[in-house]
């Protein structure tokens, strides 16, 4: 599905620098929305969460802004699905199968790709399954390149916990069943303390693995990758991804020729170290795929 979803993304429109849709200021009074309504029930504790969600919420908002402005004039607001959650994928013909996308208005569905994808990776942590979620991003960063966004990951998964918050508040109040209207008041305090641990901060590192083809780096990678907050850069991906290969397809080249020579190796490891360095900056632990069999590397 993952690899679905990138190419879906990769084949919509991006919105035009005259659109009005996908803005970040109209991002920013959709985040202050979910909470005018959240505010509007609860009690003193739940009240003090919202406020410090809330605060958060602005500051991050104001941090990433120029990030925001800068992706939306780059093309990465795009006419998504606008719903991408797990109540709106049905399995298909032994596959994952996204439905029911918004089509009642327009301004849900143009939005930031990672925004997007943080519906997904949310819904996922939200029931339980957090090495799914990262799996997921894992594998759509392999597919797309898109590491510009991941700074963007906690501010949109944050806004679409909150999201699901007030969606199910609101199905609370319409409820007449007693069983139902208690089920949708778990259903919102959970995505509020999901929000809670999400925007929580991460203490940033760099590891690296280390070995020779073969040896099991990307297997023990892929376990890391499922129980730890981080962003994996793998080399072979980044290679091919220099050359205009398909990132993820075999390059056909032997050991020390071709995509394998030591000029490209040596453009991979200074793309891997610049990402890296971005990586780092926005806050985030990064694990890197490769050999580094060289002192240089």
């Amino acid at each position: 599905m993952v690899a679905g979803l990138a190419r879906f993304h990769a084949d919509l429109p991006a919105a035009a620098r005259e659109s009005p849709f996908g803005r970040p200021r109209d991002l920013r009074q959709a985040a202050r929305d979910n909470f005018s309504v959240l505010a509007a029930d609860g009690g003193p504790r739940s009240h003090a969460r919202l406020a410090r969600l809330a605060a958060w919420s602005e500051d991050e908002y104001h941090r990433r802004r120029a990030l925001l402005t800068r992706r939306r004039a780059g093309g990465r607001v795009r006419e998504c699905h606008g719903d991408l959650h797990l109540g709106n994928i049905v399995w298909f013909d032994g596959t994952p199968l996204p439905f029911d996308g918004i089509e009642f208005d327009p301004a849900l569905r143009w939005q930031d790709v990672h925004g997007e994808l943080a519906f997904l990776t949310m819904d996922l942590a939200r029931r339980g399954r957090p090495d799914l979620a990262r799996r997921v991003r894992d594998r759509y960063l392999q597919h797309t390149g898109d590491y510009d966004g991941v700074p963007l990951v906690d501010f949109f998964e944050v806004y679409r916990a909150l999201v699901r918050a007030k969606v199910a508040l609101m199905r609370a109040g319409g409820a007449v069943v007693p069983g139902r209207r208690m089920a949708a008041l778990r259903e919102c305090a959970s995505c509020m303390r999901l929000a809670e641990t999400i925007r929580r901060p991460r203490r940033p590192w760099l590891a690296i693995t280390h070995g020779l083809t073969g040896s099991g780096k990307t297997r023990y990678a892929d376990w890391l990758v499922e129980r730890l907050p981080l962003i994996r850069l793998r080399s072979d991906v980044e290679r091919k991804r220099l050359l205009g290969l398909n990132a993820l397809a075999s390059s056909q080249s032997g050991v020390g020729e071709g995509a394998y020579d030591a000029e490209v190796t040596a453009r991979t490891y200074r793309r891997l170290a610049q990402l890296a360095r971005g990586l780092l900056r926005a806050g985030w632990p990064v694990l890197v795929d490769a050999s580094f069999l060289a002192a240089g590397q």
